[in-house]
């Protein structure tokens, strides 16, 4: 059993060091609402497996006892996913329904996010879910200042997790929660403790891959400083040509590629009744999916860019060039 549209969906579970991923991540799996899940990690000594119960399928490859499949990443993630996808195939190992990904903490998300959006990766199977992102309450405001990948760890997140809530006071939890909604205000943020994510959250991730604010929802425009991250909501009133939202989209990856944290959005196009879903990191642009309805509470076209270092209303006033008028 796979995903919507037949796929599988990637989790990505990101978050700086020393945040708590690896200790969430083991709390999830011993949960048997994951079972079926194949799980991809940097070293699995990292995680707290049962080493006595679990089964070794080959090098990189272990099942654990409640059906999940644990895999070490061996080379590239693009790879590892290539060769859980064949051995799923020939029966070699079970048939997961999700993969749960989790990268290193020193790791910027956006490479991580294009090799899921690469079109080999489409025709293996799979597609982005959402990125969740753990931050550590207590170290949090030192962290994001003195690095931008835990930055942009949370600018790109979908749904972010504070953790050691639990040695933090309220004072402490609110200062971090208002600076987390400067880089990134439209993710929801649940409050954690001792890596006790709720996997509600995590089958929720396999369907929100397209999930947007609501009209209304949501600011536009810069957060925070120049040198953070920013984002910019934009919306249609009306369905557009796909050949002048291609144009735009081309002119915005040509002017300022590496600076699209990332772009997401569900837009209705004048050649079809069905809207699109649009997903982009940077230069690389997944394939347009056709979504079979409107996700809830998004009626409208709407597009959802992260920004490092560019100016949103420079990008809003480019779509009249192609034809566009955002709303």
């Amino acid at each position: 059993m796979t995903g919507a549209g037949g796929t599988t969906p990637v989790v990505v579970v990101t978050g700086f060091l020393g945040s708590g991923k690896t200790t969430a991540l083991a709390h999830l799996l011993r949960d048997p609402r994951l079972e079926n899940s194949a799980v991809i990690v940097n070293e699995f000594g990292e995680v707290g497996l049962d080493h006595g119960l679990m089964e070794v399928i080959d090098r990189d490859i272990v099942l654990l006892p409640q059906g999940c499949v644990c895999c070490a990443l061996s080379g590239d993630l693009a790879a590892t996913l290539e060769k859980l996808s064949l051995q799923r195939a020939t029966g070699d190992v079970p048939a997961f329904e999700r993969v749960i990904l989790e990268t290193t903490g020193l790791a910027d998300p956006a490479p991580v996010i294009q090799t899921i959006l690469e079109r080999s990766m489409v025709l293996c199977g799979y597609r982005l879910g959402s990125v969740l992102t753990t931050v550590d309450t207590v170290n949090a405001s030192r962290t994001l200042e003195r690095h931008s990948e835990a930055r942009r760890q949370v600018a790109v997140a979908d749904r972010l997790f504070l953790t050691k809530t639990d040695l933090a006071d309220r004072e402490k939890i609110d200062a971090v929660s208002r600076e987390l909604r400067r880089l990134n205000p439209l993710a929801p943020i649940q409050m954690i403790a001792h890596g006790a994510i709720d996997p509600a959250w995590i089958l929720a991730a396999e369907h929100d891959d397209v999930a947007l604010p609501a009209p209304g929802r949501g600011r536009d425009g810069a957060f925070g400083h120049a040198a953070q991250p920013s984002t910019l909501v934009v919306r249609f009133d009306e369905p557009v040509p796909y050949a002048a939202l291609s144009a735009w989209m081309g002119h915005l990856v040509g002017n300022h590629g590496e600076r699209l944290l990332r772009v997401k959005g569900v837009v209705a196009v004048t050649e079809q009744r069905q809207p699109i879903a649009i997903h982009g990191v940077q230069h690389l642009f997944h394939p347009p999916r056709i979504l079979n309805a409107w996700p809830a509470g998004v009626s409208s076209s709407t597009i959802v860019m992260i920004l490092d270092g560019v100016d949103p209303g420079a990008i809003r006033s480019s779509a009249p060039d192609y034809g566009l008028q955002p709303a």
